[in-house]
């Protein structure tokens, strides 16, 4: 079965913006076209190890700027690299520090914060927004009383696609806000316990957390999960400096690179849905953590609230899967069972993970470009990347 996505339209960059993006691999057909002689590929220089070696002709095959990749194991991180161009066709500058766009695979990291804070007993998964929001009973519709934690994580809880206005307030935390009452107000998309993808549940969910702590989600995030986790390369946003070239630029679907500014992205208080970025190797990191905590072995996120969030329950938009909180969840024979898949795209970059729980194994991707052939490239990159894991060629 091919990769299938989800796409939209966002502006005049994000001309294939995609959220939520079910990888599902066909691993026998792409076997023998990935593996292939890697030595017959053309290379941009010389390499210190076989991985970043093969991580460039992937690249160099698909016409990528930069690509970055990880293998991961329960117990330790096999490989984490970059290689390529912060800018197409220029130097080959691209360092393992650099950091790479998550999109959507945001949520997943957004979900575990919210997990903390149901082990801090600081609300339940049950938790529905009119305890949680008391205070706008009067303008919040019937269909949304009752919705829950656990379904607007899961994209169940009715909540549109993305703010139907622009959020108002001198804040993150006040846009949020905003958009929380202007959707209060709103007709559901779906009945709540339907499936229907939705961004602007996330920015609900940061509301909720807000709500709870007295913190904006952004410094939350940072204090509670990320800053535990030892990652020291997360921000929000284009990745670098405007006007510069320290980090990967991202790219339009012609290859043009663009300036890094905040009209590049989607709008800040979406930070929650998809505008975190981070480095291969502190990427790498959540990834372990979220295969740790499963098994019961994380301080920072309980068994069962890491079980809570990698379940699917509820059929999803991509036939054959189901959706968690942040996760795809299929039946892959590579996986050997259950795999755990998000892809996460704002027009610009492409960033996307497999993790088979029965394998203890996960594997990662990222680019600064994201054309409609990116997605396949990144769907060849996983499954060269399990090869080599597996094969050790």
């Amino acid at each position: 079965m091919p990769l299938q996505l989800v796409g939209y339209k966002l502006t005049k960059y994000f001309l294939l913006a995609t959220f939520g993006c079910l990888l599902v691999f066909s691993f026998a057909a792409c076997e023998k076209l990935i593996l292939g002689n890697d030595s017959n590929q053309n290379q941009a220089g010389t390499y210190t190890t076989r991985f970043t070696q093969v991580l460039d002709s992937l690249r160099l095959k698909s016409s990528l700027p930069a690509l970055a990749g990880a293998v991961i194991l329960t117990d330790t991180i096999l490989y984490a690299d970059a290689v390529g161009c912060r800018e197409m066709n220029g130097p080959v500058n691209v360092t393992s520090n650099d950091q790479f766009h998550l999109g959507s695979c945001t949520k997943a990291i957004t979900a575990a914060l919210i997990g903390i804070l149901v082990d801090e007993k600081k609300l339940d998964w049950n938790s529905t927004l009119i305890q949680l929001f008391p205070e706008y009973s009067e303008i919040m519709r019937e269909e949304y009383k009752l919705v829950t934690v656990k379904q607007i994580l899961s994209h169940t809880s009715g909540i549109e696609r993305t703010p139907s206005v622009d959020p108002v307030g001198n804040s993150l935390t006040e846009q949020r806000l905003s958009a929380l009452k202007t959707t209060l107000q709103r007709y559901p998309v779906t009945l709540p316990g339907h499936f229907s993808y939705s961004n602007l549940g996330y920015m609900v969910a940061a509301s909720i957390a807000e709500k709870v702590t007295g913190q904006e989600y952004e410094k939350l995030l940072m204090d509670k999960l990320l800053t535990p986790l030892g990652i020291t390369s997360a921000g929000f946003g284009p990745m670098g400096t405007s006007g510069a070239i320290d980090q990967p630029r991202q790219h339009t679907i012609y290859g043009t690179p663009i300036v890094a500014d905040e009209t590049s992205d989607l709008i800040p208080s979406m930070d929650p849905a998809g505008r975190l970025h981070l480095s291969i190797s502190d990427w790498s990191r959540f990834i372990q953590f979220i295969m740790q905590a499963r098994l019961g072995n994380s301080a920072l996120l309980s068994k069962a609230s890491a079980n809570v969030i990698t379940t699917g329950f509820v059929n999803s938009d991509v036939p054959g899967s189901t959706y968690a909180m942040g996760w795809y969840v299929s039946h892959q024979e590579m996986a050997n069972g259950e795999a755990l898949t998000h892809g996460g795209c704002n027009g610009l970059n492409y960033f996307a993970a497999w993790i088979s729980p029965t394998r203890g194994l996960a594997v990662i991707a990222a680019t600064n470009i994201a054309t409609p052939s990116t997605f396949q490239s990144i769907n060849d990159v996983l499954t060269r990347l399990i090869i080599l894991k597996d094969k050790g060629n």
